[in-house]
C-alpha cells in the first residue's frame, strides 16, 4: 500500500521506470512508468502529463485522455492499468523522430512527481550493418558476374539479397529505456505548459464543434420530421378536398 503524510493525509508516491534493453518485432513502443509504492486507488483520479522534449504528447485529466497536437491517433495510455498505478505511454507506431527524452508528470492533490526517460530505438542490425552490407556486397559481385553471362536466376537472387538486410532491420529493433536526471530549465517548462494548454484548448474546441454538429444534426432531424408530418397532412387535405369536389359535382349534376 502507499505511504501517507501524517500532516496532510496526502498519498506520498514516486515515479519509477524500467531501465532496460529489449528486442521488439513490432512498430509500437511503450515507455514504462509506474507509481511507487502502489496507490490504493491507482492513478485513475490523478492528472498525468507526458512530454516529448517540450511538446505535450498527451495528458490525462478528469479521467479523460487528451492527445497532443502532433500525436492524434498514435498515442495512448493503458486504461485498465491506470488503476494499478501503471502510467506508461504507448506510441503507435514509434518512428525515428520519436527518439529522445520523455518526461512523465503525475499530480495528486498538491503533490507532483516527475521522471525523465530517454528512449532510443535502433535497427537490431545497426551495430552489425557494416558487416552485413560488406557480406552482401561480396555476394552481389558474384551474382552480377553470373548475371552478366546470362544467369537469369542470379538477378532474382540479387534482388532478394539486396532487400533482405532492410527487411530484417524493419522487423527487428532494439529499444533502450534509460532514466536520466535531466534538469528542465524555466524556458523549457514554459514551453511545456504552453503546449499542454494548447492541447486542452484544441480538445475543448473539438468537443464544442462536435456538440454543435450534434445539436444541428438533431435540429435538422426534427425539421425533417416536421416537414414529413406537414407534407403528409397536406396530402390528406388535398385528398379530402378532391373528395368534396367530387361529391359537390355529383350533387350539382343531380
Amino acid at each position: 500500500m502507499g505511504n501517507w503524510s501524517s500532516t496532510t493525509f496526502e498519498y506520498v508516491f514516486h515515479l519509477i521506470t524500467l531501465e532496460k534493453n529489449q528486442i521488439t518485432l513490432g512498430p509500437d513502443v511503450t515507455v514504462p512508468c509506474f507509481l511507487s509504492p502502489g496507490s490504493p486507488h491507482g492513478a485513475m483520479d490523478m492528472e498525468i502529463r507526458w512530454f516529448k522534449e517540450t511538446d505535450c504528447v498527451c495528458l490525462y485529466k478528469k479521467r479523460q485522455v487528451i492527445k497532443g497536437k502532433d500525436y492524434e491517433n498514435r498515442v495512448s495510455l493503458l486504461p485498465n492499468e491506470l488503476k494499478r498505478g501503471n502510467v506508461s505511454l504507448t506510441l503507435q507506431p514509434f518512428t525515428k523522430s520519436d527518439n529522445g527524452d520523455y518526461m512523465c508528470q503525475v499530480t495528486n492533490g498538491t503533490r507532483t512527481e516527475e521522471i525523465t526517460v530517454r528512449v532510443e530505438k535502433q535497427s537490431f542490425l545497426y551495430r552489425y550493418k557494416h558487416m552485413v552490407f560488406k557480406a552482401t556486397a561480396g555476394v552481389l559481385v558474384i551474382l552480377l558476374v553470373l548475371a552478366a553471362i546470362g544467369a537469369k536466376v542470379a538477378v532474382e537472387i540479387a534482388m532478394v539479397v539486396t532487400a533482405a538486410p532492410a527487411a530484417a532491420a524493419a522487423v527487428a529493433s532494439r529499444i533502450t529505456f534509460l532514466k536520466v536526471n535531466r534538469i528542465w530549465h524555466t524556458e523549457e517548462r514554459l514551453k511545456m505548459e504552453g503546449s499542454a494548454v494548447l492541447a486542452e484548448t484544441l480538445a475543448c474546441l473539438a468537443e464544442k464543434v462536435t456538440n454543435v454538429e450534434k445539436k444541428h444534426k438533431d435540429q435538422l432531424a426534427a425539421l425533417k420530421m416536421e416537414l414529413y408530418e406537414k407534407t403528409w397532412q397536406l396530402q390528406k387535405d388535398v385528398e379530402n378536398l378532391k373528395k368534396d369536389q367530387s361529391l359537390y359535382s355529383e350533387l350539382h349534376t343531380v
